[in-house]
């Protein structure tokens, strides 16, 4: 059952939500970097500076960890009906579907033992995110797309974040 969370107070104001690190290790571009775990984050409203959460499926092993998070806007749970993006700011809360990436079977970036249900808010110049505990350790939520200066996916430690620059 998805839950209604249109009558807590605002997670847009700044103490209602928290700040999830975001230093690129958390981009779809990144490899595993270490031991990144979510399991140890509270349940709780949040938002990462300049980043969106993913909406297009990661690889294994990328977002700096062996088990990706990523927000599939285009199918709910029953995957029949196109639930749209990101929401616009007169929707309020909307609920989407979390999904992680196992790598049990090729091509399936969504299994249905795996899916959460994710809440988001549209605040103007920013997106918050309800954000469940993860199960277990080695999974988190994929941020935004840029790269990190000098890491692969044999997990060389961050130094730069930089963001992509425009195709000629």
């Amino acid at each position: 059952m998805e839950e209604n969370r249109s009558s807590e107070p605002d997670p847009c104001i700044f103490s209602n939500h928290k700040n999830l690190t975001n230093d690129g290790g958390r981009s779809t571009r990144c490899g595993k970097i270490g031991t990144r775990c979510d399991h140890y984050i509270d349940t709780h409203w949040y938002r990462t500076p300049d980043a969106t959460i993913a909406s297009v499926c990661p690889d294994l092993l990328h977002c700096g960890v062996t088990y990706p998070v990523w927000m599939n806007v285009t199918l709910d749970k029953s995957a029949l009906i196109n639930v749209g993006t990101l929401p616009k700011k007169a929707e309020g809360i909307v609920n989407r579907t979390g999904c992680m990436v196992t790598g049990l079977s090729p091509n399936e970036c969504c299994p249905v033992n795996t899916t959460n249900t994710i809440s988001v808010k549209n605040c103007s110049t920013f997106f918050v995110y309800y954000l469940e505990r993860r199960i277990g350790c080695d999974e988190g939520y994929c941020f935004g797309s840029s790269v990190i200066q000098g890491q692969n996916l044999n997990g060389h430690i961050p130094s730069t974040l930089f963001e992509d620059s425009p195709a000629p």
